[in-house]
């Protein structure tokens, strides 16, 4: 009888702490901080902001596996550097299976970047996803980064690059892609940029750019010359100076399909 009672007093317990070990988040709280533990999931803990002289204003993705949740919180940066890069300090690191989710990005030269250092590509698979990124010079940039999953990230006003200096006009990109393969991009809306709402770059090839909805840009998706195979389809962009543009005129669009997307002005007779 005193067995079995100790025994099941102690199994609650045990539970209890097994639970809290298990669920347990290193917190962010400070501007310039390392991510630096493979697999270890990140929280922020309230609003960060990385604005003020001498404050270091971006958040170093150091390791593979890295899951960064905003929990609902904002961070605001000084106008000109990313808020998150793969990088070790000025250089670039190819990290792998980093998730970003759940929070606001204000106030940022870019918000995310992918970055692979080199000329050749490389199988980030990143996840990034529920997002709002407002006020920002651009979004989110996959540079050599193949596989990455971008999905229901909300951007607008994407021209800031100083909060005290004129909009520039190499600012104001929503997703650019570069070098970079196998990306999905879907269920993104993206509005008011003073560049491109996706731009799918040179060396760009087999990208997924599905049911996306672009407004009020310059142009709303444009594929360069240079970039194969890539789908566009059931994409929205309209109020946009130019819908959509193909940049391969021989042949027409190349082998990129463009297929039911919505639009009023694009460049060649083959998006559709």
């Amino acid at each position: 009888m005193f067995t079995k009672f100790v025994r099941n007093a102690f199994l609650p317990a045990a539970a209890a702490f097994f639970s809290m070990s298990a669920s347990a988040a290193t917190p962010v709280t400070q501007c310039g901080q390392k991510l630096n533990v493979a697999g270890e999931t990140y929280e922020f803990t309230g609003n960060l902001s990385c604005f003020s002289p001498g404050q270091i204003p971006t958040i170093f993705i150091q390791a593979d596996g890295v899951k960064v949740d905003m929990k609902g919180f904002t961070f605001t940066g000084n106008g000109v550097a990313a808020a998150f890069i793969s990088s070790s300090g000025p250089a670039c690191v190819a990290l792998k299976n980093v998730e970003i989710t759940n929070g606001v990005i204000s106030g940022v030269g870019r918000a995310i970047g992918i970055c692979v250092p080199g000329s050749a590509s490389v199988d980030t698979k990143w996840h990034v996803h529920d997002l709002q990124i407002r006020g920002a010079g651009s979004g989110i940039g996959a540079f050599n980064a193949n596989k990455n999953h971008i999905h229901h990230v909300n951007m607008e006003r994407l021209t800031l690059v100083n909060p005290n200096s004129p909009p520039s006009p190499v600012f104001g990109f929503g997703i650019e892609l570069y070098n970079s393969d196998g990306n999905s991009i879907h269920h993104n809306t993206i509005v008011r940029t003073n560049e491109t709402g996706i731009h799918v770059g040179a060396n760009s090839s087999e990208n997924d750019i599905t049911k996306n909805q672009v407004t009020q840009t310059k142009i709303g998706i444009r594929v360069a010359t240079g970039a194969a195979e890539n789908l566009v389809r059931g994409n929205k962009s309209v109020f946009n100076t130019v819908d959509m543009q193909d940049d391969t005129f021989t042949p027409a669009c190349g082998t990129t399909d463009w297929i039911r997307n919505t639009f009023t002005v694009a460049n060649q007779f083959c998006i559709h």
